[in-house]
């Protein structure tokens, strides 16, 4: 029944762009399963011929241009957006205000994979204070080929550590769960869940989980006064988006502070661009990896196919999923 009806309607989906980490196979995939669904066409990249029409669903990356499609009459009548992503800044408060259909996030497909990079990054460099005054500790367990009568292991356990969560969406309260089971004492800030203004007191918290989304309150969150308070053993770890970060005063902070440590995912520009050779020792960088996972194309495709199934039932229809216009916060989107 819904495949006669895509059809019928001649249902139009179009994906402008694919983020580099899927195969290309995957579009011949996501192809077959949405016409399998019942969608009359499905194309695919920047350039696409309108001929007076527009597609009916478009399907988004974090670095779609949204704005540029609806200014070029892409989006004339598009009446879904499927985002399968976290990350959302790519569209701004005005776009989704004046967006007349709806435009649904894949927050939880990434959520337990982001949150699993950030406790394992807890988990390895929660004692680097301890690696670093230790020349005998290269890692998160100490390596022998032989028997050590002294059994020397110099370290703090995690409970003596304490971490400050910011933001507490899908994967904040993933991260805290799993803090909160190895005894590191967690306290949690999100000024538009929790209605909390300011910051908690930094001075005490040995470790930064950043969790947050990105918008005019939090960008540069972690700025050098920031930073300034944290304790000199500080552990930032930034799965997020970039712009929380203050880049250049988190550089200088590792400098000075050498018993500190950051691990980044994510830049204010991706790609990001430095030189590695001047780069401090204790800043560890990945290439936007935290949500990458051997299941995620397959997960993608589920999510893809179940909300242009609903929507080919009933294009008003309820929805399991987070809607982004739901997210609107005055002037912000959280």
């Amino acid at each position: 029944m819904s495949s006669r009806l895509g059809h019928e309607k001649g249902i139009w989906v179009h994906r402008p762009d694919i983020s580099g980490y899927l195969e290309h196979q995957y579009l011949k995939s996501e192809e077959s399963i949405l016409l399998a669904s019942g969608i009359g066409r499905y194309t695919f990249g920047p350039e696409v011929s309108l001929n007076g029409q527009s597609p009916d669903i478009i399907i988004t990356t974090s670095n779609t241009k949204t704005q540029e499609l609806a200014d070029s009459g892409v989006l004339k009548n598009t009446r879904l957006i499927i985002h399968p992503n976290s990350g959302h800044d790519n569209f701004s408060v005005d776009f989704v205000r004046q967006f007349k259909g709806r435009i649904i996030l894949g927050n939880t497909l990434r959520a337990r994979a982001v949150a699993d990079y950030i406790l394992h990054g807890v988990l390895t460099y929660a004692h680097y204070a301890t690696m670093h005054l230790n020349s005998h500790y290269h890692g998160p367990l100490p390596k022998t080929v032989t028997w050590d009568d002294k059994r020397r292991y110099p370290r703090q356990l995690l409970e003596t550590k304490q971490a400050l969560v910011i933001g507490f969406g899908h994967i904040g309260k993933l991260v805290k769960q799993g803090l909160d089971s190895v005894g590191i004492k967690v306290t949690v800030y999100d000024p538009f869940l929790l209605s909390q203004t300011p910051l908690p007191v930094l001075q005490d918290q040995n470790i930064i989980c950043l969790c947050a989304s990105l918008n005019p309150t939090s960008q540069y969150l972690v700025n050098q006064k920031f930073l300034e308070q944290l304790p000199e053993n500080f552990l930032l770890i930034n799965a997020a988006r970039g712009g929380l970060v203050d880049f250049s005063a988190l550089i200088q902070s590792l400098e000075v502070n050498t018993s500190a440590f950051a691990l980044l995912d994510v830049f204010p520009y991706e790609p990001f661009a430095f030189d590695h050779t001047q780069a401090p020792p204790n800043l560890h960088c990945t290439s936007h990896i935290a949500g990458v996972f051997d299941q995620l194309p397959m997960k993608m495709l589920a999510f893809i196919k179940d909300a242009v199934t609903q929507f080919i039932n009933d294009p008003n229809g309820k929805t399991e999923y987070p809607i982004l216009k739901d997210r609107l916060r005055e002037n912000f989107l959280i």
